[in-house]
């Protein structure tokens, strides 16, 4: 796993905080070229979740508690099929 990758599971496991996902948008942008299709679809999520937080309040607990129970496995076990060179 590359440097850049690591930061991404990282920051994934850590919290899709609005800070964790500004630090990951430049990130999966690096990487769009190398899988289009995995990157660009982690850009829109981010953008998408970094949208939904407000200026002052962020998203109410219960909104962002079920945003990380839905999402961060997925995006975790999308990224770990791409590092597994077998394809299982």
């Amino acid at each position: 796993m590359t440097p850049i990758k690591g930061k991404i599971v990282t920051l994934i496991s850590a919290g899709l905080y609005r800070d964790n996902l500004r630090a990951l948008l430049p990130l999966v942008r690096q990487l769009f070229h190398q899988q289009p299709v995995l990157y660009g679809t982690l850009i829109y999520i981010f953008l998408s979740l970094d949208d939904e937080y407000d200026g002052v309040q962020g998203i109410p607990t219960s909104r962002y508690d079920h945003i990380v129970q839905q999402l961060t496995q997925p995006l975790l076990e999308a990224l770990d099929a791409e590092f597994d060179p077998r394809g299982d």
